[in-house]
């Protein structure tokens, strides 16, 4: 038997799953768009990890050390004190560094799967 994610998510709730806060996941089709019809109060979020993997698995080898350096400007997780909007800044310097060499990265304001979309 073949189930959406839409499914997977109801056999959740009927398994005796209530709600939870958050459910984070990386491009699993469909699942964003389903969650909110199962559970209308849960947040979802991009995966951060798959977000920089996916955009490294894009960049040359002479380039991976210093765009996952920049990555690191962007996604501070160890800085309690790192707000939204030095976030943007960050993303907004890592776009217009590497934007013009990795079309993927010069696209991410435009991407479904946006960076922007992580800080929300």
């Amino acid at each position: 038997m073949r189930y959406g994610w839409k499914d997977v998510l109801y056999m959740l709730k009927e398994s005796g799953m209530k709600s939870t806060n958050l459910i984070i996941a990386d491009g699993l089709t469909g699942l964003e768009n389903s969650i909110p019809q199962v559970f209308p109060k849960v947040k979802f979020q991009k995966c951060v990890v798959h977000f920089k993997r996916n955009i490294l698995n894009k960049v040359a080898p002479k380039n991976k050390l210093e765009v996952a350096q920049d990555l690191k400007e962007v996604f501070k997780t160890n800085d309690l004190y790192y707000t939204k909007e030095q976030a943007m800044k960050n993303v907004d310097s890592f776009i217009s560094k590497w934007g013009k060499d990795y079309k993927r990265i010069s696209n991410l304001k435009k991407l479904n799967f946006s960076i922007y979309k992580i800080f929300y």
